[in-house]
């Protein structure tokens, strides 16, 4: 009996390990190089994100047209993000990624709302 009870504590073990392995790998990152659409009432715009990911805090930078770049600072909790920069005021984007896609609202200062898609590049 003892031997069957031995087996089967065995058993839960491996298959609570196996669990959090599979969870944690299947985890999204934003780390990487993100080539992103921004619709805004100011227009149309194609920003370039590269982002590093620290458990849940990220940093990176913003390449806009022309070769500036702004800092970006951020944090991710499950899928839910929000990246800011600055550039004379605040600009803020709060998304969710789903693998190498993202996608969400985005606050690029005053009266100046709308939305991004991006796709992480291979």
């Amino acid at each position: 009996m003892k031997k069957v009870f031995s087996y089967i504590l065995m058993f839960f073990v491996v298959l609570s390990l196996v669990t959090v392995v599979s969870v944690t790998q299947a985890a999204d990152t934003l780390t990487g190089t993100w080539d992103l659409e921004v619709t805004s009432t100011s227009g149309k715009y194609n920003p370039t994100f590269i982002l590093q990911q620290d458990d849940k805090e990220i940093t990176g930078n913003n390449f806009f047209v022309g070769g500036s770049a702004a800092k970006i600072r951020g944090k991710i909790q499950g899928s839910d993000f929000q990246l800011t920069y600055k550039i004379g005021h605040i600009v803020i984007y709060k998304g969710k990624i789903e693998g190498d896609q993202i996608s969400g609202s985005v606050d690029l200062g005053p009266n100046d709302k709308g939305t991004f898609t991006g796709v992480r590049k291979k």
